[in-house]
């Protein structure tokens, strides 16, 4: 990736508000330009806090370890850090490849688990133990209790340490798991985009490969009420734009984006998961800065915090919540600096 590609990147992202990222592989199709945001960095011209990983996978897991060792000591700066693994779980509900804990619906396929137990558990702890966060790819309930279960391994293995271990999208959790992230300090990081009945797509692929579990997809607010710690992203560049407004509503109305009565019943899910706008921004804001290890420099606004903000042109606390998505970012400010200005 050149340089002005990158400039022309971290510009379309500050023109959506964001001041900090985390940004993590695909599995051996998606690497993360280290180089390039250095090279950014280098030259004074980055405007976004970077927080990367390095992936480590099941089938090559020592010489993933190894090299992401050496990721970790050659991107250490104040903007771009390597604070973490990414691991990848299990598939996707599209291709009945999500590892499930019962079998897909007219079926006795329960998808694919890429990690035996133990050697999930064994990595989660040795990435831990270089002081890493685990970052997992988590699609189906058997993937996430299978994580969870590494997870708690983990704990009697590493060193003592806040590692942050995060399970990403989340689709389906057994409500009995739901409480163990709390107990074992792992994040609930999911992407509010995905957060309803998708015209064309729902009921022909997730209604029809899960059944009724379907309609039980994307706990967050029952997260919440578990207390535990829950982050919003975007795992662009599956959602494009990665516009945080469009995942700011669909987390509020669980509804299509920018439908006129959000308690439509054709697209509605799961609406006793809906947030507070508080809430949804919260999620997006510091707690999303506590999931990159940077809640103590931005996330809010506060005396002693580095001065990231977002102008937008409208109060997403008393505009309809059908309108968020419309959202326009006027201006952002990255370290006090404007990095954006829709006026120019």
């Amino acid at each position: 990736i050149t340089a002005p590609a990158m400039l022309d990147f971290q510009h379309s992202l500050n023109s959506l508000g964001y001041t900090s990222i985390m940004t993590v592989p695909g599995n051996n199709f998606f690497p993360v330009p280290f180089e390039a945001y250095s090279a950014l960095d280098k030259q004074d011209v980055l405007t976004l806090r970077v927080r990367g990983a390095g992936i480590v996978s099941s089938w090559d897991t020592a010489h993933d370890l190894a090299a992401l060792a050496k990721l970790k000591e050659q991107y250490n700066s104040g903007l771009l850090r390597v604070t973490g693994a990414k691991l990848f779980l299990d598939g996707v509900v599209d291709t009945e490849t999500a590892y499930l804990l019962e079998p897909y619906a007219d079926s006795t396929n329960y998808g694919s688990a890429v990690w035996t137990q133990e050697d999930l558990n064994t990595a989660v702890a040795a990435v831990n133990s270089m002081g890493l966060q685990a970052h997992a790819h988590a699609l189906g309930d058997g993937a996430v209790r299978m994580f969870l279960d590494a997870a708690e391994y983990a704990k009697t293995k590493a060193p003592a340490g806040d590692y942050r271990n995060t399970a990403t999208h989340l689709q389906l959790v057994a409500p009995g798991d739901t409480a163990r992230f709390k107990t074992l300090g792992v994040i609930a990081n999911t992407q509010p985009f995905w957060h309803f009945k998708e015209p064309s797509y729902w009921e022909p692929v997730e209604h029809k490969n899960l059944g009724e579990r379907a309609n039980k997809e994307y706990p967050v607010r029952s997260f919440l009420k578990n207390g535990v710690m829950l982050s919003f992203s975007s795992d662009y560049p599956v959602t494009v734009p990665p516009n945080p407004f469009v995942g700011l509503e669909v987390a509020v109305t669980r509804n299509m984006p920018g439908i006129t009565d959000i308690n439509d019943p054709r697209y509605l899910l799961r609406p006793e998961e809906r947030l507070s706008v508080t809430e949804a921004l919260r999620a997006y804001t510091i707690n999303a800065a506590y999931a990159i290890f940077a809640e103590e420099v931005t996330g809010s606004l506060e005396a002693g915090k580095s001065a990231d903000m977002t102008v937008i042109d409208r109060n997403l606390f008393t505009v309809e919540p059908s309108q968020i998505s419309g959202t326009v970012v006027l201006r952002t400010y990255f370290q006090g600096k404007a990095v954006y200005d829709a006026g120019e």
